[in-house]
């Protein structure tokens, strides 16, 4: 192989007579033709859709098949009493219509307190002479009795001390109110659920100008069929307590000064939730905030959408997991949000199957915009998961986990079309995944497609594991770089991967970079196009900077627009592989060629050079995105 190094670099130099002679023409080439096994390809994501999903055929990855909790016009715009949820048809009511001929729910008991807004003094609490308030109702209740709420609106604070159902006509028409606004977060909400008991809520609204239903420490509370709608501060507020919610939805919570948020639903420490079928959108902070140890939330066919901004500008998150929280998620949208869609940060966990976050935006002075954000000793699973359409990074690691687990352990994950934030200081970059400052990250059957300037970057001590690794059509950010994987004082170890149709360079490793590449295809490397394109590599399938090493087995680099690998004082080692219709084979810029290249088993074919040793312009690593 020596020998062979040898005559390729006398043929690109001009120091020998078979100058123009192919490689194929070679003597060492023809008296031992070496053609390596091809690399095994990637497998495909396998993405099962639930009942009433819908299967998306990506448009240019036709074996990447995603699953879409909407029909094919999206959601609809619904009703204030009507929710379209994850899996469903469209618009349908958040709980049962309304009474015909009749002011209480079909389902009140005869043996009921019945409550009708307007009624008469000295009423008795029986249907034909129903009390004028609920809190007279509940005044006079005995432990597991149903309070029948009729149509109206009720201007009243509540609290409920002990088991009690009320239960309200319907969504649209019985109204749980007040005109006594909230001075401070500290304060009662509408509804206060406080006691050992169970108290049932079912079929009415909650709005106004305070916190919406605050369930309080040791009390339980189950929600069917409810609506909380412009309340302030929270929509709905748990600490140490346990809820259990169906078709609950939350709509437009605002938090009231510029700096304070607006949550749609706050759980604190201690405290049990399992919310099905239900909606959180329009929230001024987060959709849903766990914060706390032993704050836990199972969430399954719900979604989480369009947050908006404080007044500051700040937040407008989907769902916030943090210090030691927990979250389960199963079949979830979170959509259209700011700042970020997923904030998993503090020891906190979360395990989502089923997941789709999209279309997350920059905050108001144009930063953020991730779709999931794992920080500061966090973890999370994910399987079958498709994040799209966010801005600044699709998935951000950062920081060691406890025990050296996974921040971040991923099977059949899509990450497509990640765009840079709207004002963005670093030239347009919008990654599909970053894991930095000692993350490890471990990923199965996994697509990164048309995101911006870097698919995936291992930075600052960090270790990425992957098997079925695709990185397709990194599209260029605005300073013409859309490199497939760069590693920089880290390491990756990937199997069956493809990196394909990116720009400048497919995979790079910077200083201190170890990277292992079994089984992998780096084809159709673009150059870049753009005024500071010089400072850039030239369309380069794999290039080991000074101090990274390579090491490649059962490979393939071929069709790139300038180097199928190239050496900048960093070492590659080759084996069983071909470079292959490059216009550089090899570029080893810095002698001897054999302590930067080592090459067992390996087939150079139809470059325009197999072998150069002209100093081209070497790349630099891009800046670690911070939060």
């Amino acid at each position: 192989m020596t020998a062979l190094l040898a005559g390729m670099l006398l043929a690109s130099c001009g120091a020998s007579p078979a100058d123009d002679a192919p490689l194929d023409a070679l003597p060492e080439r023809n008296r031992d033709p070496f053609v390596p096994a091809p690399p095994a390809p990637p497998e495909a994501p396998r993405f099962v859709c639930p009942d009433g999903w819908r299967e998306v055929v990506d448009a240019d990855l036709p074996n990447l098949v995603t699953c879409d909790p909407w029909p094919e016009d999206g959601p609809g715009d619904c009703a204030d009493d009507e929710v379209h949820l994850p899996g469903t048809d469209g618009c349908e009511p958040i709980g049962a219509e309304c009474p015909i001929g009749d002011d209480f729910s079909a389902d009140a008991p005869d043996d009921g307190i019945f409550v009708l807004a307007g009624a008469a003094a000295g009423g008795d609490g029986t249907r034909a002479l129903p009390l004028a308030t609920i809190d007279a109702a509940i005044s006079v209740a005995a432990s597991g009795d149903t309070i029948a709420i009729g149509r109206g609106t009720y201007d009243e604070l509540l609290v409920v001390n002990r088991t009690l159902t009320l239960l309200g006509a319907c969504v649209e028409e019985t109204t749980i109110t007040t005109t006594d606004p909230a001075t401070d977060p500290a304060d009662p909400g509408i509804l206060q659920i406080a006691g050992r008991g169970t108290v049932a809520v079912r079929n009415l609204t909650v709005t106004g100008p305070r916190g919406g239903i605050d369930v309080l420490p040791g009390a339980t509370a189950a929600i069917e069929s409810v609506l909380v709608r412009d309340t302030e501060w929270s929509g709905f507020f748990v600490i140490g307590a346990n809820v259990d919610a169906e078709r609950l939805v939350v709509r437009r919570v605002s938090g009231a000064a510029a700096s304070l948020p607006g949550n749609g639903f706050a759980v604190g420490g201690r405290s049990q939730v399992t919310l099905r079928r239900s909606a959180i959108e329009s929230a001024q902070g987060a959709g849903i905030l766990l914060q706390g140890a032993g704050a836990a939330l199972d969430a399954s066919d719900v979604v989480l959408r369009s947050g908006r901004s404080q007044g500051n500008g700040q937040f407008g998150r989907g769902l916030t997991v943090d210090d030691g929280a927990s979250a389960t998620l199963s079949r979830v949208a979170i959509e259209n949000n700011r700042d970020s869609g997923i904030l998993v940060s503090d020891a906190a966990r979360l395990d989502a199957v089923d997941l789709v976050v999209r279309g997350t935006t920059s905050q108001d002075e144009g930063h953020g915009g991730g779709g999931l954000v794992i920080q500061r000793d966090a973890t999370v699973s994910l399987e079958r998961a498709l994040f799209s359409r966010n801005r600044w990074i699709g998935i951000y690691v950062e920081g060691t986990a406890p025990d050296a687990a996974w921040a971040l352990e991923a099977s059949d994950l899509a990450v497509l079309d990640t765009t840079a934030q709207e004002l963005d200081p670093r030239e347009g970059v919008g990654m599909g995944l970053q894991a930095f400052r000692g993350a490890r990250v471990s990923l199965s059957r996994s697509v990164f497609a048309r995101d911006t300037g870097v698919a995936v970057m291992v930075a600052e001590g960090a270790e990425l594991v992957a098997q079925d690794l695709r990185l397709e059509g990194t599209l260029p950010s605005g300073a013409g770089m859309g490199r497939g994987l760069e590693v920089a004082a880290a390491c990756a170890t990937l199997t069956r991967t493809l990196v394909a149709r990116s720009t400048e360079i497919g995979i790079v490793g910077f200083g201190g970079a170890t990277i292992v590449l079994d089984d992998a295809v780096v084809e159709d490397t673009l150059a870049p196009t753009c005024e500071l394109c010089e400072r850039l590599g030239g369309g380069d399938a794999i290039v080991a900077d000074v101090g990274s090493e390579i090491s490649a087995t059962r490979f393939s680099a071929r069709q790139s627009a300038r180097c199928g690998i190239q050496s900048l004082e960093g070492t590659l080692t080759l084996t069983d592989g071909v470079v292959q219709g490059n216009r550089i084979g090899a570029n080893v810029v810095t002698g001897p060629y054999t302590r930067f290249l080592v090459e067992t088993r390996m087939m150079y074919a139809q470059n325009e050079r197999n072998l150069d040793a002209a100093i081209l312009p070497s790349p630099t690593p891009v800046v670690p995105a911070e939060l």
